[in-house]
């Protein structure tokens, strides 16, 4: 069974081309920022969400909310991004990993399959 990566996305239109090829060797749900992202989540139950936002605020309240609600406290969350952040600004994102555009994809799929390794919805 592939594992399951959730990707959230302002915008469907604009998806790195990078992020489509992961479903050859992962099971990829995209959503759009407009969305109830739980309801996503319950539905799909992802192994690992990444977060490309290009409003890091928009990023740092997403992972906060992935972390406060106790169904999805245990799920890596990984944000991709543009621009660059101090290791305090990571931090206090409450992410698991920050990737910086262009992304390495090489280690980036490194690290998704490292962070799938466990179901974090049984972890709880």
């Amino acid at each position: 069974m592939l594992k399951r990566i959730l990707i959230l996305i302002e915008d469907l239109k604009v998806v790195n081309p990078l992020f489509g090829s992961l479903s050859t060797e992962f099971e990829v749900v995209f959503s759009s920022g407009n969305k109830n992202i739980f309801v996503v989540l319950d539905k799909f139950r992802p192994n690992a969400v990444i977060i490309a936002f290009s409003d890091f605020q928009l990023a740092f309240d997403c992972c906060s909310a992935l972390r406060l609600n106790p169904h999805t406290t245990n799920v890596p969350t990984i944000i991709v991004s543009a621009t660059t952040m101090s290791d305090e600004q990571i931090k206090r994102s409450y992410c698991n990993y920050f990737f910086l555009i262009p992304l390495d994809f090489l280690k980036f799929k490194e690290m998704l399959y490292h962070v799938c390794a466990d179901d974090p919805y049984y972890d709880c």
